[in-house]
């Protein structure tokens, strides 16, 4: 690789590393390139980077990005993935395709500062969405204004009851 083009890899690898929620490292143990292929169809489904750079520059780029305790973890063939939104869904899919494959295994995982596990991850992937969790919530916050709806329409649809029973007594 020429000198040139090195830091311009740096920066690339830099650039997506400021801008990850999530960002996880697979040990490739022999995928192939469909598998592969496969593998960055189904991550980018859900606006996830893949991507394999050499171990040198991915150190020199997470250096001073939130990601820096990563820098141990760069060692062997490394496959490095970043996900923009909700880390969520890209940790389900994750984790469905290393229980699938066994030729890639999870090194390690970061959420920003904070350095994740592979028991962390299957954690991460049982957790309902942003979208799941925001639904759950506003159904909640509805639930109460409903039952007062249902209590207060209830006495005049009483009253409504009583006097529909009157007329029909008085018309039979």
């Amino acid at each position: 690789m020429k000198k040139e083009i090195k830091p311009i890899i740096v920066q690339n690898l830099k650039s997506r590393y400021e801008k990850a929620t999530l960002s996880i490292l697979l040990k490739n143990k022999g995928l192939t390139v469909a598998e592969m292929t496969d593998l960055r169809k189904k991550m980018k489904s859900v606006n996830v980077e893949v991507k394999v750079a050499k171990n040198t520059l991915s150190k020199i780029a997470v250096k001073e990005t939130p990601y820096s305790n990563l820098t141990n973890y760069f060692e062997g063939p490394i496959v490095t993935l970043w996900a923009y939104n909700d880390p969520v869904v890209p940790a389900k899919m994750l984790s469905s395709f290393l229980k699938e494959q066994q030729k890639a295994e999870f090194v390690a995982g970061a959420i920003k500062e904070k350095i994740i596990s592979d028991k962390d991850l299957n954690v991460l992937a049982t957790l309902p969405s942003r979208e799941e969790l925001l639904a759950k919530m506003l159904g909640s916050l509805k639930s109460p204004m409903n039952g007062l709806v249902n209590v207060l329409a209830g006495v005049p649809r009483s009253f409504l009851n009583v006097l529909n029973a009157i007329k029909e007594k008085k018309s039979s």
